[in-house]
């Protein structure tokens, strides 16, 4: 039995070819799904803190410091990329709208929008075939 949720991702990414097409790309996939898990835990610390004055303090950290950081390292890695790593949807780009979804939901805000590169990579995503399939039949949550 497979246990912890990156590592399943991992390996369905490698059986459905969602991996990249080398090792190289396999490391830089692996790379940029760690750092924007890196980013969801952040999110996760603000969003679910219970003492509300932390709270207010973690979201406007997140929201003005740490979200901002990770979108311009993102548009800086993107460059003129299509996608985050080679030339087809990978385990990174799921991950990353898997991250970014809860946070902006539909409606992406003037964060995202200050960033085009990353937003047109949310849009792309967000509205390929199976993924906005899957976001109309999904049931409610939370996150």
């Amino acid at each position: 039995m497979i246990g912890q949720s990156l590592a399943i991702a991992r390996f369905v990414a490698k059986e459905a070819g969602l991996s990249g097409k080398s090792s190289v790309e396999e490391a830089l996939i692996n790379s940029v799904v760690d750092a924007l898990t890196e980013l969801r835990e952040k999110s996760f610390e603000a969003f679910m803190c219970k003492d509300e004055s932390k709270k207010a303090k973690l979201c406007t950290e997140f929201f003005e410091k740490t979200l901002p950081t990770y979108l311009t390292n993102l548009e800086r890695f993107l460059c003129n990329k299509k996608y985050l790593v080679g030339d087809a949807m990978t385990l990174a780009d799921l991950h990353f709208f898997a991250v970014f979804e809860p946070i902006f939901g539909s409606s992406p805000d003037d964060a995202l929008r200050s960033h085009p590169r990353v937003e047109q990579l949310f849009r792309r995503i967000g509205g390929h075939r199976s993924v906005a399939d899957y976001l109309k039949s999904r049931p409610e949550t939370a996150f």
